[in-house]
């Protein structure tokens, strides 16, 4: 350090206060605070500070040393005493590429905690270009790289006032049949109550009500297997998915994967229903709004009603239609049943045309439509019903009838008796006088 002693007084000759201010002064512009390595996001780039070691100034030291000094000359004063340094904490371009790059995420919901979870901004840039500017620069300097930013749609301050504000789409359908297939309803309809996906988000209806066993709760019902209806574990859950599949649609989420039924159900419209099974078709769907969704299901008095919340901040709604694109003519299959009275039958299974049906979504804003779009085709198989038939009406044996003269056996008769013969009474021509009868008096 070197300087000049104020006053020209010698140092030992100064007041404590004075030597006091000079230490301050000096270490605090001899000192230097570290800076660690850091980065900052703008919309299109990232700003990189390359590192510096700090020192620090040991002002008990300088005191002692300042003090030591007994003479003073004209020029001038010099001491020499050591800095300590402070490391500053050093991050390569690529340890800041491995922290920043990342997909964009809008901030979500937690449902296992109840809590709002926070957003993160997207980024990508050359990690090596990055480290070839910071090597170039001086310690403690900034370096800017070009870079792809995605900030967050939604933050978490934005998300707690509208966090499932809306219902996006609705569905109610009856539950019939027997008593297991509505425990089946509902028991799969209880497994996605309450499921939460947050944007971007796929849910899969197979994953998420598993496996459908007695160990789980599930009871043989009818159901479709090959074209037979059947008693299975499980059977009816399909409804549940059917309804889902149509609250969805009136949501306007994206429907990642879908199948139809083989035949149409009688519960829901054609075109509207979600087939599935463990091991085969699953029904899934993507969550594609910005905002966290949640599914809401209940089922009382007979009828199961899906709803799905979330924010709609656009005010668009949506109705769905079909529309039947042909017919195909059913079949009927006649079993001989010796049990049944003759000439009569019996249907076991009723028949069914098998049809091809469109779905369109149609979209509404303020109440106006504002655009229809065709959704998929789906593809009904003909029911071939059936029939029990008992045996064939015999009529009883009758005599034929006869259509022809029959043959007479000839018979000669028995001589008849003679007739004695009698004169013919005479025939008068009116217009022949008659002749008077002198036997008979006139008058």
């Amino acid at each position: 350090v070197t300087g000049r002693r104020p006053g020209g007084a010698h140092w030992p000759d100064m007041d404590q206060a004075a030597l006091n201010e000079t230490v301050t002064r000096l270490s605090g512009e001899l000192s230097q605070a570290a800076v660690d390595s850091s980065y900052s996001l703008t919309d299109d780039s990232i700003r990189l500070v390359k590192a510096r070691d700090g020192r620090a100034l040991d002002e008990a030291a300088l005191r002692t040393a300042l003090a030591d000094i007994s003479t003073y000359s004209e020029t001038g004063y010099q001491v020499s005493f050591s800095f300590e340094t402070v490391p500053a904490q050093v991050l390569t371009a690529q340890a800041i590429h491995d922290e920043v790059a990342a997909e964009m995420k809008n901030a979500g919901y937690d449902a296992e905690t109840d809590t709002i979870t926070p957003e993160r901004v997207g980024a990508e840039f050359d990690a090596a270009a990055a480290q070839k500017a910071l090597d170039a620069a001086a310690p403690g300097e900034t370096v800017e790289i070009s870079a792809v930013i995605e900030h967050p749609k939604v933050t978490a301050e934005e998300l707690k006032a509208v966090l499932f504000r809306d219902v996006l789409g609705e569905a109610r359908t009856k539950v019939g049949g027997t008593a297991a297939r509505k425990s089946n309803v509902k028991l799969s309809a209880s497994s996605i109550n309450d499921l939460v996906l947050n944007a971007g988000d796929v849910f899969s209806y197979n994953e998420s009500v598993g496996q459908r066993t007695a160990a789980n709760g599930y009871q043989p019902a009818p159901a479709y297997v090959k074209g037979e209806t059947v008693d299975e574990i499980g059977g009816g859950i399909c409804q549940t998915s059917s309804t889902l599949y149509l609250a969805c649609l009136r949501g306007n989420l994206e429907i990642t994967e879908r199948y139809a039924h083989r035949y149409i159900p009688a519960y829901i419209a054609a075109g509207m229903d979600a087939t599935v099974s463990w091991g085969g078709p699953d029904y899934k769907f993507t969550n594609n709004t910005d905002y966290p969704i949640k599914i809401v299901t209940t089922y009382a008095d007979g009828y199961l009603t899906v709803k799905v919340l979330g924010t709609n901040v656009t005010g668009i709604t949506a109705k769905m239609t079909n529309e039947k694109l042909s017919t195909t003519d059913y079949e009927v299959v006649y079993e001989d049943d010796p049990s049944l009275a003759p000439g009569t039958e019996e249907i076991d299974v009723p028949t069914s045309n098998g049809s091809i049906y469109q779905s369109y979504k149609n979209y509404y804003k303020n109440g106006e439509k504002v655009r229809s779009e065709k959704l998929a085709q789906s593809t009904y198989r003909a029911y071939a019903g059936s029939k029990r038939v008992g045996p064939e009406l015999v009529t009883p044996d009758l005599p034929p009838i006869l259509t022809e003269t029959p043959y007479l056996p000839v018979v000669t008769p028995e001589p008849a008796t003679p007739v004695p013969e009698q004169t013919p009474e005479p025939v008068i021509d009116p217009g022949t006088p008659v002749p008077e009868n002198p036997d008979i008096p006139v008058g």
